[in-house]
């Protein structure tokens, strides 16, 4: 299935879906998936090839405002989108030519240590009809694991600092406070994350360009993201 994605490439192509086009990217995109061409403005939007999927990670104005025009020019079959916000924009009830599913998903149930309420959107064209009344989301493994399956075995000892603050341990979850950092003590003493270490927890390889570990706090979780985005490509051909 072809999709455009919105901040989401690589939870698209973990799902398996052909990335025809990404609009609005950052600079994860750039970097990892160069020859993925970048679309930014309503006419640049017309020049995509045919797209039955948009996904799009909803985190902040500027990407919302772009979602309902994308999405009304294209006509794609389904729209997945995902968010950490409190509320869905309120265009959402403006976009009726689709049928909406919503729901909430923890993603220390699909096998990250991280404790995050992610809310997902799905959406499918009105002339299709699925043999469902209902989107299938993905159900929850309840794959729980520890921390301690992310860590270097050997961290770098400039990682280490003299710090009080909010401390937690290996084999405890990854509990994400507002954003503010947190340290892990160990053996050795108090210590802040690796950069490796966060992109592993986050759901990135250790070869992924991500800049730093403040702007990886900001993206969807690409494996759950892909379990989303694969569920509601199977469902809509059903």
């Amino acid at each position: 299935m072809n999709a455009l994605s919105g901040c989401s490439t690589l939870g698209c192509l973990s799902a398996k879906a052909t990335v025809v086009g990404a609009c609005d990217p950052n600079v994860f995109h750039q970097r990892n998936f160069p020859d993925i061409p970048v679309f930014s403005s309503k006419e640049e939007i017309r020049k995509i090839p045919h797209a039955d999927l948009v996904v799009a990670m909803i985190q902040s104005n500027k990407i919302c405002a772009k979602v309902p025009w994308v999405c009304i020019g294209l006509m794609p079959r389904q729209i997945v989108l995902c968010t950490r916000m409190r509320q869905w924009p309120k265009w959402i009830k403006g976009m009726d030519r689709w049928n909406w599913w919503f729901d909430t998903l923890l993603t220390r149930d699909y096998g990250l240590p991280i404790v995050s309420k992610i809310k997902f959107a799905v959406a499918l064209r009105k002339d299709i009809k699925p043999t469902f009344s209902s989107f299938p989301f993905p159900e929850a493994p309840m794959i729980h694991k520890d921390l301690s399956s992310f860590l270097d075995p050997n961290p770098n000892p400039k990682l280490y600092v003299n710090k009080e603050g909010k401390f937690i341990l290996p084999n405890d979850l990854w509990r994400l406070s507002n954003g503010k950092r947190i340290f892990l003590k160990d053996d050795k003493g108090c210590r802040k994350l690796s950069l490796s270490e966060t992109k592993r927890i986050w759901g990135f390889k250790d070869s992924f360009f991500v800049g730093n570990e403040k702007t990886i706090y900001k993206e969807p979780h690409p494996p759950l993201v892909a379990d989303v985005v694969k569920e509601a490509m199977d469902w809509a051909w059903l």
